[in-house]
């Protein structure tokens, strides 16, 4: 048989078929995947998912329009280029595997928390840093950003000292003899409490549980303002603990 032959035609056709077929199934899964991935790893709330699943389909469409012009491109070069079955399937696959290898990526806890520290202004990520734990949602008008991380005591140190805006923020030091503690009677004017007391706050009732924003053991709170975010910052150390969180919101 030969190339001009109607059966290997045939042949090569149904195999660039099972090709696309299996592109868009790997497309799928990936589309579904990505988003649970986040939800497991890194304690996003279900709900936050399943927005994600909704809006997704715009980009989910964008993608696949990308993919259909390679591979249409790719169906009109094939013939001529006389391609083996190895090389076609693989660039029949490869903008799959881009672009799920680069959500993949961008999905991972400390790619995430990158780009936190980068919205804070802070300095990177310590090389130490682990169980690290990020959350995020945003609209075009209100957001909120959450990162927690543990490292070494000399580079949570490194960390801040490396963090220009943490030097002109406002900071307040905590111990077991002065706490940081959520308010029990939320709606109780504090005004006349001991100035050297606890300090009493408000959580919001939606806070991921492992955002610990009592601070009852040694440590700080940094309270932050700059440009961008309509709301201050915050940048919580829990010395003893090793642990450092990270907050933004906005809107």
């Amino acid at each position: 048989m030969t190339a001009d032959d109607p059966s290997v035609e045939m042949t090569q056709n149904r195999y660039r078929g099972w090709l696309i077929a299996a592109g868009l199934v790997l497309f799928l899964l990936l589309y579904l995947a990505v988003p649970m991935m986040i939800w497991r790893a890194t304690g996003t709330p279900s709900g936050r998912v399943a927005g994600r699943l909704i809006t997704g389909p715009f980009a989910l469409l964008l993608w696949l329009w990308v993919c259909c012009l390679w591979w249409r491109w790719l169906e009109r070069r094939a013939g001529r280029m006389n391609l083996g079955r190895g090389v076609l399937g693989v660039l029949t696959l490869l903008p799959v595997i881009l672009i799920g290898g680069r959500a993949i990526y961008c999905a991972r806890p400390s790619v995430r928390a990158a780009g936190i520290l980068a919205d804070a202004e802070l300095a990177a990520l310590p090389p130490s840093a682990r169980e690290i734990e990020v959350y995020t949602w945003s609209t075009p008008f209100s957001g909120e950003w959450r990162l927690r991380f543990r490292a070494d005591p000399a580079d949570i140190e490194r960390f801040l000292e490396a963090s220009p805006i943490l030097q002109r923020a406002k900071c307040r030091e905590y111990s077991r003899e002065r706490m940081r503690l959520i308010d029990p009677e939320p709606y109780r004017d504090r005004s006349d409490d001991d100035p050297n007391g606890p300090d009493y706050f408000r959580p919001d009732s939606s806070m991921l549980a492992w955002y610990i924003q009592e601070i009852k053991t040694p440590g700080k709170r940094y309270e932050t303002e700059f440009s961008g975010f309509s709301d201050p910052g915050e940048v919580i150390v829990h010395t003893q603990e090793n642990l450092v969180l990270v907050g933004l919101s906005h809107g």
